[in-house]
């Protein structure tokens, strides 16, 4: 039994970890939904998780959450930030209106300039997810951790 805030998140990290031990392909959706979030925290662990998920026979679950989770605990990093907003933005841009784009180029200089904040840019970027029905994108925690 546990007992945790983020039932969901915790509950797939137990499963993945004590019960499958899982290898690094069966991680691959998992990192499809941590990506852009680690990514958005630190270049340098997202690299790490990366190199760790391409064996694909080994066992890797424990060390694939112990990076996430150390990517959770690391303060916000603007250059980080802004670094995933850009892939994100790179999924979008292919069909954004001219509207779209004006409007993520001026939150993202606002947010360089510490005139808004990431979560502004990121409303942005979800909002032309929905709009597109982009499910890669949707599911990603990027937008909800």
């Amino acid at each position: 039994m546990l007992e945790v805030k983020d039932k969901n998140l915790s509950a797939n990290k137990c499963i993945n970890t004590v019960f499958l031990n899982a290898k690094a392909v069966e991680l691959e959706k998992e990192w499809a939904r941590y990506k852009y979030y680690v990514l958005s925290r630190s270049a340098r662990i997202y690299t790490e998780i990366r190199q760790l998920l391409k064996d694909k026979k080994e066992p890797v679950a424990r060390e694939f959450y112990t990076r996430v989770e150390e990517a959770m605990l690391l303060p916000e990093d603007m250059g980080a930030e802004v670094n995933a907003a850009e892939h994100v933005w790179g999924y979008i841009s292919k069909e954004s209106t001219n509207a779209e784009k004006n409007r993520y180029q001026k939150l993202l200089k606002g947010y360089k300039e510490n005139d808004n904040s990431i979560a502004t840019v990121k409303k942005h970027l979800f909002t032309c997810a929905v709009k597109r029905n982009l499910e890669y994108l949707l599911n990603s925690y990027y937008f909800y951790i």
